[in-house]
């Protein structure tokens, strides 16, 4: 029940399940989602995965974050500490 995975997994589930049936019925805006039934019932449960995703406290990725850390990365690989460390694991293996 606390998974964070399993959430996010639901919540995409939901998420590609709303869409195919907005797309189905022709819904373009917020408004027309309460006139059909089925699209009514994808979003309350997208809305109420998504709300359980937030209880248990997943946030999302703060926007450039993993860029920030991709780059952080790259600069540790680059230190002279680290290059001589992989040259030694290649020798190694």
């Amino acid at each position: 029940p606390n998974s964070v995975r399993a959430h996010i997994f639901r919540y995409d589930y939901y998420l590609a399940l709303a869409l195919y049936v907005f797309e189905r019925a022709g819904i373009t805006s917020q408004e027309q989602v309460a006139l059909c039934p089925q699209a009514e019932r994808m979003y309350r449960l997208l809305v109420q995965s998504d709300n359980q995703l937030k209880e248990i406290g997943y946030e999302d990725m703060p926007e450039g974050f993993y860029e920030d850390f991709l780059e952080r990365v790259k600069q540790e690989k680059m230190k002279p500490e680290n290059q001589q460390f992989q040259r030694l694991q290649q020798i190694v293996r």
